[in-house]
């Protein structure tokens, strides 16, 4: 996936260019779903299971920066 950012006077923008169809599929997905965006910055950090990854809203000096969907009415 590749990803771009736009900045012009009060437009911030973030682009999302899938490569594959497996991308392509995901975004497709997000699009039609009744969801909830948020931004947070934090880092990766590995969970139980060693596979799944979250952010880390508390940790400080992070240039990681997260695009967070949910599904409307989920927490």
């Amino acid at each position: 996936m590749k990803v771009s950012v736009y900045i012009e006077n009060n437009l911030k923008q973030i682009n999302l260019v899938p490569e594959n169809e497996y991308e392509r599929n995901i975004l497709r997905s997000i699009e039609h779903d009744d969801v909830d965006v948020s931004f947070k910055s934090g880092s990766f950090s590995e969970c139980q299971g060693g596979y799944i990854r979250r952010y880390n809203q508390y940790q400080t000096n992070s240039e990681t920066f997260f695009m967070v969907i949910r599904e409307k009415g989920c927490s």
